[in-house]
């Protein structure tokens, strides 16, 4: 039979231990808070002055240019700054705020379609908004593109045989939504799911003249 001093004993181990165990599980938790991440990316006036200079009096405008293998557009629209980097099939857009030129929002698009990570900044450059595009997507664009080559013959790339591509989310199905340009103002629609690539189905539309 324990004596009552070992009985004391026993329990202040047991107690002594579990003030440990929440201790631990207390530091746990707040190494577990995502860092606080600011972005100091603006738009580069100067870089592009030799396009803004013909249309400094004019609120819209749009200016495309080559340099190297990046074909670069940018353009003005109200409070804002356009700049979009397209580098082979990918495009990099960046949206900026026009007085400041401070990052607001930053995407990344393939072949038409959001991919990686959208981004979303206040203006003092603080991340508002992360949203990972490829979250439920098993099906991933290139599959995506070799499907519709395969069963269509025809390149999700190509702007000229495919009106739009776009990612959408219906009942919490995420799917692909592919429209493929028919003879004049005729399309096909096509629904792909987003996780398995299987075919759930397509009509016929006709674009508003």
């Amino acid at each position: 039979m324990a004596r009552p001093k070992d009985k004391a004993g026993v329990a202040m181990k047991k107690i002594s231990l579990l003030i440990i165990v929440v201790l631990f599980i207390s530091a746990c938790k707040k190494e577990a808070v995502p860092p606080i991440v600011y972005t100091s990316k603006k738009f580069d006036i100067e870089k592009y002055s030799h396009l803004l200079k013909a249309q400094d009096n004019s609120n819209n405008y749009r200016k495309d240019t080559i340099i190297g293998d990046t074909t670069i557009v940018v353009f003005k629209s109200g409070r804002h700054f356009f700049e979009q980097k397209w580098v082979s099939n990918t495009a990099f857009f960046y949206l900026y705020d026009k007085a400041s030129f401070k990052l607001l929002e930053q995407s990344t698009l393939l072949y038409g379609l959001r991919t990686g990570f959208t981004r979303k900044y206040s203006l003092e450059g603080k991340l508002t908004s992360e949203v990972n595009e490829d979250e439920g997507y098993g099906f991933n664009i290139p599959q995506l593109k070799q499907k519709i080559m395969k069963d269509y013959t025809v390149d999700i790339g190509d702007n000229q045989h495919v009106y739009l591509s776009k990612r959408k989310t219906l009942w919490g199905t995420r799917y692909y939504d592919v429209r493929i340009s028919g003879r004049g103002n005729d399309y096909t629609e096509i629904k792909i799911h987003g996780t398995t690539g299987e075919f759930l189905g397509q009509e016929k539309g006709r674009y508003e003249e």
